[in-house]
């Protein structure tokens, strides 16, 4: 029994496009399969360390101005703020901001402060939402 690509190269009856087609399909796509395992065997990644690492480096600070759910985003309660961020706030969030609540985040930590209108402070850590991550 040969290999694929002989039957390929050999098989009168197939197009010179049919055989591109055939190499790109069983020699291009397994072959960065492949590579793309090597690579993550070589690099791994952690997707809680990424993401504390990008949501670290987010600022803002503004004044909740409003509160929807955005259909585009999965239903996401965002607050726009005052500086026109979109905060998008996790459910384990949802309740702790309203409107005329200001939000404090700058760009050297994950912790997101919210001043409410009493003076009382909630703090809002991104390291506490990916904690229940797996």
């Amino acid at each position: 029994m040969q290999n694929i690509f002989g039957w390929i190269r050999e098989n009168p009856d197939i197009t010179k496009q049919q055989k591109v087609i055939l190499y790109v399909t069983f020699g291009l796509v397994p072959a960065w399969m492949v590579g793309m395992l090597i690579w993550f065997l070589i690099f791994p990644t952690n997707p809680q360390e990424d993401f504390l690492k990008r949501m670290a480096k987010e600022r803002f600070n503004g004044k909740v101005g409003s509160l929807y759910f955005n259909s585009r985003n999965h239903n996401v309660k965002t607050a726009l703020l005052s500086d026109k961020y979109k905060f998008e706030l996790f459910p384990e969030w949802e309740g702790s901001v309203s409107i005329g609540d200001s939000v404090i985040k700058n760009d050297t930590t994950p912790i997101v402060r919210v001043l409410k209108a009493g003076g009382k402070i909630i703090t809002l850590d991104y390291k506490m939402v990916t904690n229940n991550w797996k």
